[in-house]
């Protein structure tokens, strides 16, 4: 009885003790700390993007902490065509200052944004990620307008005949949000902006805006104004004195009957050279003038395309800009891939099927060698034993030599197989002219050994994992883009093959300087390679013909004259120099050729500007640097240099002149 007291007072005492504990939790308030980091972003331009260039990416991150670094990563697992898949973790850094928000712009592949890539951020302690999410393009094209000013494309409306013929989708850009790299502005048909916007843009801005063009972009100027001297020099108008000018000539540049504007409307501008052209109105009085910058073309007006007598021409402002844009596009020559795609510059991933792994017998050999082993284990070996009669020694001596004939076979394909790493690598080098390039490559590696290996290059701001899908044992892949690109590669499996793509803008890689004449369908004129390269097979591209220069040193020159050999374009231009070239179409140059070939016109050249082409097998900017503790047993580099130049008219006259 008294045990049974003991028991219950103890219950009642612990029901109490909960019945406390529970109203304290209920009643104290608990400290709970409020999250510090938080992120947003902005996919591409206004949210459009396309999901075979990559995306510019800006992320918004508020931090409400102490002093950080933050870490951002994002995970890219997408299918490529030829059994090639991207992989990977691409990661960068960015200081948190306490207590403020920074704006940290990163590039995805579109394909990935597609598929719906995350951003994850974290800092101290804390994480946060954010979905990446837009607008894909579909069969449209993409004109940026860079204005601070909210009606600024408004002059576009209705415009059509962009890219490929597909209609256009002006979007306003502000001058803060242009990207700053050439590369990034590629899937765009056209930018337009005025001069007084293109004097607010960085100076990084307005660098990968030249180079874009000069690349073959299409910038369309709206009105006249002051710009920097480099800048003054590319625009087809100067300043001048304003004045009244009619618009009766506007109508004339579009194809059909359309009733010419009425009024007049305030311009002004001079032209800049005579290689100028002038699409609407006059050379004392130009509208509409026209100037080739590298592989680009530089449109320029003499007027705001906003001023009411313009914007309000019902029946043909959509028709001139429509004009506009086809013709600035026709005339125009795109250098740089899309990144995926048929022709993407993904594709470049395909060298490695060039690789040799192993140096394998012909079947007539290991048919010999098997018809030997079964005479010998057979009949051969039957008719020693039986005439030894020791017939009983066959349990012992056909397992014998199955051993050692396996053996024998498996030593073989030890001796044969490489002591180590297999690399490639391939990439195109595009010369602007000036020393700049743009510069992008693959690098590619395997191993019959578990390995590990860092590529990297200082010169690119972009770079992408990939592997093949059928390696069972990818490994991990990091990819850094902060002042270049490094990619960290641990345990990749035997004979597994992996690669990183980078693309950036190079200096310091000098031109092939070219001074060309033509006259009556023949071109002369002098080549010298001011590159710092040793350049194979150059040749000239030039109304549809290739002609052949040879191999020129660092610092040489060759003349081109009737005395030069020259070849038939026959079909795409990248047929006919595989002819003079076969490493372009041989070995790891077949990616380059297929890259090349689906990219770009059958004859990239025109009667006022000529392509020169070449290859070299050193190490060039365009292909990353590979890092491995393993020995390399196998290397092969192969790049493309590329240039267009212009080619001056000379008539008969003037030819007996120089003569």
């Amino acid at each position: 009885m008294r045990a049974f007291r003991w028991l219950c007072r103890w219950t009642v005492a612990g029901l109490l003790s909960a019945v406390a504990a529970f109203a304290v939790a209920v009643c104290v308030p608990v400290r709970v700390e409020a999250a510090t980091l938080q992120m947003s972003a902005v996919v591409g331009l206004n949210g459009y993007y396309s999901k075979d260039w990559p995306v510019p990416v800006v992320l918004h991150i508020v931090n409400r902490g102490n002093s950080s670094t933050a870490h951002l990563r994002v995970v890219v697992h997408q299918s490529l065509a030829s059994d090639r898949v991207m992989d990977g973790q691409l990661v960068w850094s960015v200081h948190l200052p306490a207590h403020q928000s920074v704006d940290k712009r990163i590039v995805v592949p579109g394909q990935a944004i597609a598929d719906g890539a995350q951003v994850v951020c974290e800092a101290g302690g804390s994480s946060v990620s954010t979905s990446l999410g837009g607008n894909p393009l579909g069969r449209v094209s993409l004109v940026a307008v860079v204005s601070g000013r909210a009606q600024a494309a408004q002059f576009l409306t209705g415009s059509s005949n962009g890219r490929n013929g597909q209609p256009v989708l002006p979007v306003r850009v502000t001058p803060r949000a242009l990207p700053d790299f050439p590369y990034l502005l590629e899937d765009l048909t056209a930018v337009s902006l005025s001069p007084s916007t293109l004097s607010e843009l960085t100076r990084q801005q307005r660098s990968a805006l030249s180079m874009w063009v000069k690349l073959g972009g299409l910038l369309l100027v709206t009105g006249v104004g002051k710009v920097d001297a480099t800048w003054q020099e590319q625009l087809p108008l100067r300043p001048s004195s304003s004045h009244r000018v009619s618009l009766a000539s506007l109508a004339s540049v579009i194809q059909g009957s359309v009733p010419p504007p009425s009024g007049k409307v305030d311009a002004e501008g001079r032209i800049a050279g005579d290689d100028v052209q002038v699409w609407a109105g006059t050379r004392e009085q130009p509208l509409i003038a026209a100037r080739t910058v590298g592989r680009g073309v530089v449109v320029q007006t003499a007027f705001s395309p906003l001023q009411p007598s313009v914007i309000g021409w019902s029946s043909g402002n959509a028709a001139l800009w429509t004009w506009v844009l086809k013709n600035g596009s026709a005339q125009s020559q795109q250098a740089l891939p899309p990144l995926t795609g048929s022709g993407g510059a993904l594709n470049l991933a395909t060298a490695s099927d060039a690789l040799p792994p192993l140096r394998v017998p012909s079947l007539r050999i290991w048919g010999s060698l098997f018809a030997v082993y079964a005479l010998v284990i057979g009949p051969i070996l039957f008719f020693v034993l039986r005439r030894r009669k020791r017939e009983s020694w066959a349990w012992v001596v056909l397992p014998l030599l199955s051993v050692v004939t396996t053996v024998g076979i498996y030593g073989f394909g030890i001796a044969q197989r490489p002591n180590g790493v297999l690399t490639e690598g391939v990439g195109v080098l595009e010369l602007v002219g000036n020393g700049s390039a743009e510069a992008y490559g693959m690098r590619g590696f395997m191993s019959p050994l578990v390995t590990s290996a860092r590529v990297t290059t200082e010169n690119a701001f972009y770079g992408l994992p990939l592997a093949e899908t059928n390696v069972r044992a990818l490994g991990e892949a990091y990819v850094a883009e902060d002042g270049g690109v490094s990619a960290r590669f641990d345990s990749v499996g035997r004979w597994g093959v992996r690669y990183v793509y980078t693309i950036g803008a190079v200096h310091g890689q000098g031109q092939l300087n070219a001074s060309l004449d033509a006259s009556l369908g023949t071109i002369s004129g002098m080549v010298s390679n001011e590159t710092p390269y040793t350049l194979e097979d150059v040749a000239v591209i030039w109304n549809h013909h290739l002609y052949e220069l040879g191999t020129l040193r660092q610092g040489q020159s060759v003349v081109l004259d009737d005395r030069t050999k020259e070849l038939s374009l026959d079909g795409n231009w990248v047929t006919t120099y595989g002819r003079y070239n076969a490493d372009i179409t041989h070995g790891v140059g077949r990616s380059l050729a297929q890259v090349l070939a689906a990219n770009g016109r059958a004859d990239p050249s025109s009667s006022g500007q000529a392509m020169l082409v070449a290859t070299c097998t050193s190490d060039t900017t365009a292909i990353p640097e590979l890092h491995t503790l393993q020995n390399v047993a196998s290397e092969q580099r192969l790049t493309v240099v590329r240039q267009f130049q212009p080619v001056t008219p000379v008539f008969t006259s003037d030819r007996m002149m120089r003569s």
